[in-house]
Formats: C-alpha cells, structure tokens, sequence
C-alpha cells in the first residue's frame, strides 16, 4: 500500500512540474510575442488569473499574487529587460519608474538594467524590503 502511495505522489508531482513549466513559458510567450501568441492560445495570463479568481471564490483555492516578475536578458544588447505585473493598488508604473528606467501602467509595466541578469536580480531583492508595507496593503 504504501509504494503505491509513494509512486502515485512521485507522478502527480512529476505532472504538476510539468504543468508549471508550460504555464510559465506560456506566460513569457505571451510577454515576448504578445497576447495572441500561437500554439499557447491567447491571452494566458488573463485567463490564468481569470481561473483563479472563479476557484478562489469557490472556495476551492486561493491564490494571491500581488506582483511578479520577468527577468530577460539579452547579452548581445547587454541589457535585461523587465516585465512587471500587479494586482490591486500597487503600481508597478511607479516602481519601474523609480528603479529602472521604465514605466506603463499601474498594474502592467516594464523596465530595463544596463546591469547583467545576476546583478539586476540582486539589485532588485534589495529593493523589495522598501516596498514591504505597500505590497501588504495591496494585497
């Protein structure tokens, strides 16, 4: 009974790594080439979060992303471009604008750093601790 438990959690987790990897290149397909991007569909970031909403008001999940994240580097450019999404009262515009010479709109930006892709991430944790108290509020 229980290697048959064991396999079973070994497959379902093997199918959910899966799932996520496609999801999360489905996502940055869709940052990359745009909202109607093919093979993934359209508009999979919006009906991702359109799911979650319909479960979480279901009472069979909840999932509160209040702000991500996309690092892109392009080494023949030397720059890392960045992509920035929220939810709620927490601007990204501002936040692009302030940290990296960018901007959009409250809850979909972009940004850029001549810094490479090592350096813009670590640039970009020590960041987040100023925007604790507005990232709790938002959510």
């Amino acid at each position: 009974m229980k290697n048959w438990i064991s396999k079973t959690k070994y497959y379902l987790n093997s199918f959910l790594e899966v799932g996520v990897l496609l999801l999360a290149v489905s996502v940055i397909a869709e940052i990359i080439f745009g909202p109607n991007v093919a093979f993934f569909g359209s508009q999979v970031t919006q009906n991702l979060i359109s799911l979650l909403n319909n479960l979480g008001s279901q009472g069979i999940a909840a999932l509160i992303i209040v702000f991500a994240v996309i690092f892109i580097e392009n080494k023949q450019e030397n720059l890392v471009k960045i992509s920035f999404r929220s939810k709620g009262d927490f601007s990204v515009n501002d936040f692009a604008r302030n940290h990296y010479n960018g901007g959009g709109h409250i809850n979909a930006a972009g940004g850029k750093s001549s810094q490479d892709l090592n350096k813009t991430i670590s640039e970009f944790i020590s960041i987040l601790p100023r925007y604790k108290n507005a990232l709790k509020d938002a959510s």
